[in-house]
């Protein structure tokens, strides 16, 4: 999908590879986790548990920055974003993620105001979600949270035990761990997995024109991409009279001819665009068949004047 003019560059903001970026004066939501408590057998090293679901910090919002250049249409999937405006010389836009918030693929779609979708830029990447790790242990032990080999996250258990540790979660992982160490240096790990996303892929689709005509053809152009951002495959729901043939293609971005059946009625035409659960419709209008000609009918020419009978003067 590459801009006939000069390209859109979508530029993130900080944090924007983990999506995770939070709008000023909009402070984000704990969702209160829910505890279990676990008691180590013979006291000889701290148990570590966790809640039935590590609870995500749900970011309102994460603001894009785009160059200074022509006013653009944006649209993002999965979630929304709004108009773009001016701020500090920059267009700023804000996006909103999908609710329940989880980490995932992105993809944002710029086109320059007044110009063909065709004519503008995709841009995929990755969504991360800030989590809180809720886990009961031994009062003042050291608590950790391991995403592979890294420490993605640490905290002290207090009095009671009780220890929240906030972690970047992007959509590449999907297991974890947690450590805990008392003050006497006995420790404790637990392997544990991170819900299954639940909301579908990102998948964006639009027509390179919105009208045709009965027995005409237009272009169409899908985005599809699964969790991990990784091409994902394509189908689509069509109404009778009309089909797809795919262009070639098999990355992200992928075209299709649709064609729509010489007997195809004048009015609104929809059909719909499908990628792992996820939906995008597509919203075209059929043209009216032009009125034929007239068609002139021969008229007879006059017939040839008859001189008219008289009578003679003599």
């Amino acid at each position: 999908m590459s801009p006939r003019h000069a390209p859109v560059c979508l530029v993130l903001a900080a944090l924007a590879a983990a999506g995770a970026a939070r709008a000023e004066g909009e402070p984000p939501l704990l969702l209160a986790p829910a505890l279990v408590e676990q008691h180590a057998e013979g006291g000889a090293a701290p148990a570590a548990a966790i809640g039935p679901a590590v609870e995500p910090l749900v970011e309102p919002t994460m603001a894009i920055d785009l160059p200074r250049g022509p006013e653009v249409v944006l649209r993002a999937a999965p979630g929304t974003i709004d108009p773009p405006r001016i701020e500090g010389g920059r267009w700023r836009a804000r996006y909103r993620p999908p609710s329940p918030a989880e980490p995932g693929a992105l993809l944002l779609h710029a086109t320059p105001m007044g110009h063909s979708p065709c004519e503008g830029q995709l841009v995929l990447t990755r969504r991360g979600t800030h989590v809180v790790h809720a886990v009961r242990t031994r009062p003042r032990s050291r608590v950790d949270v391991l995403l592979g080999e890294r420490i993605a996250g640490s905290a002290v258990a207090d009095a009671a035990g009780r220890a929240s540790v906030t972690t970047l979660v992007l959509p590449e992982d999907r297991t974890y761990e947690v450590r805990a160490v008392d003050p006497l240096g006995n420790q404790n790990n637990r392997p544990l997995a991170l819900p299954a996303p639940v909301l579908p892929p990102p998948l964006l689709a639009h027509a390179c024109r919105d009208e045709v005509g009965a027995g005409e053809d237009v272009l169409v152009e899908v985005a599809a991409a699964d969790h991990l951002g990784q091409p994902a495959p394509v189908t689509f729901e069509l109404p009778p009279g009309v089909r797809a043939e795919p262009l070639g293609g098999d990355g992200i971005a992928r075209r299709f001819r649709v064609i729509v059946g010489a007997d195809r009625a004048a009015g609104p035409l929809t059909l719909s665009a499908r990628s792992g659960g996820a939906v995008a419709p597509i919203a075209l209008t059929v043209r009216a068949r032009p009125a034929p000609p007239a068609t002139a009918h021969p008229v007879a020419p006059p017939a040839a004047a008859r001189p008219r009978p008289g009578v003679a003067l003599g």
